[in-house]
Parts: structure tokens; sequence; C-alpha cells
């Protein structure tokens, strides 16, 4: 049996935490939240053999830093990938305006292949993201007739 202090050594490639819009949002609107976090393999050796560590990902827990943490089966993607503004499976709804700093976690499994078999690792190992920052902001809309020069007066406006 192989456990995770027998690959302690090792350890899984870290990520970045990434938030769409590019650190900020408005209220009420997702903010997509989401790491580079992908599977991948590590080499060395373990028991004094040569091996090649594979690291499967288990889970991303995310603390928003509003007091909301949640944990995902997958490490999100980017909204190029879909819709922007649109919720995701790992994006989240501020309430209220401010600024925030997110962090996040993933979770990795491991498998060792060492002389061509292949032994999972008991247990898991966590790697940290770097913190990103987020600010919220409230949006007002107003319907206006025309631009600021010909109707200098309307609301948005800043007049002489």
């Amino acid at each position: 049996m192989i456990t995770v202090r027998d690959v302690a050594q090792f350890q899984p490639s870290t990520s970045e935490l990434i938030v769409e819009p590019n650190g900020w949002g408005i209220v009420n609107r997702p903010v997509n939240v989401f790491t580079d976090a992908e599977a991948h393999t590590s080499t060395g050796t373990v028991l004094g053999r040569p091996v090649t560590i594979s690291w499967q990902l288990v889970s991303f827990t995310v603390d928003y830093g509003d007091g909301t943490v949640e944990t995902h089966t997958a490490p999100g993607h980017a909204w190029a990938d879909g819709e922007p503004w649109m919720p995701t499976d790992t994006s989240h709804i501020y309430t209220e305006t401010g600024d925030y700093v997110v962090s996040a976690s993933v979770e990795y499994s491991a498998v060792v292949h060492v002389g061509g078999r292949e032994v999972p690792v008991q247990g898991t190992v966590t790697v940290e993201t770097g913190d990103a920052a987020v600010s919220i902001y409230w949006v007002k809309t107003r319907l206006v007739r025309g631009d600021c020069i010909d109707f200098p007066l309307d609301p948005g406006c800043d007049a002489p």
C-alpha cells in the first residue's frame, strides 16, 4: 500500500484562480470563478523505484469571501466557453457591493505507475491557489434620448 506520505516529495501542479470579468462584478449578477487545474503527471522515485504519479482532480473548493464556501467536482470554465454573464457551475452571485478576496483549493487523488502496475495512493492532496480580489459594484441605468452634447441636462450628464 502506498500512502500520501510515500509520495509527499511530489506535489500536484499549482493552478491559477481566475475571476471573470477581470476582478469585478455587479450586484445580483453572476461572477465567474474558476481555476486552470487539470489532471497531470509527475515523475521521480518512490521507495527507490522510478515512478510516474498521475494526479486526478477530486474537488475544487471556493471561498467567495462573503461567507459563502462551496465545493465543486470540477474546476469550472471560462465564459469564452459559453455565454458571458450567465451562471456557471462555479459562478457566484454577490448581493452586496464591496471588495472581496476569493480563495480556492484543489483536491487531487494520485495513482503511482511503477513497474507496469498502477497503485492507487491512499488519501488525497490539497493544493491552495493564490487569492483573487473582486470588487462588486451597484449599477443604475437610465433611458436617455441622446448623448450629453445634444442633451446636457439629461441624467448622467455633467451639465455646465
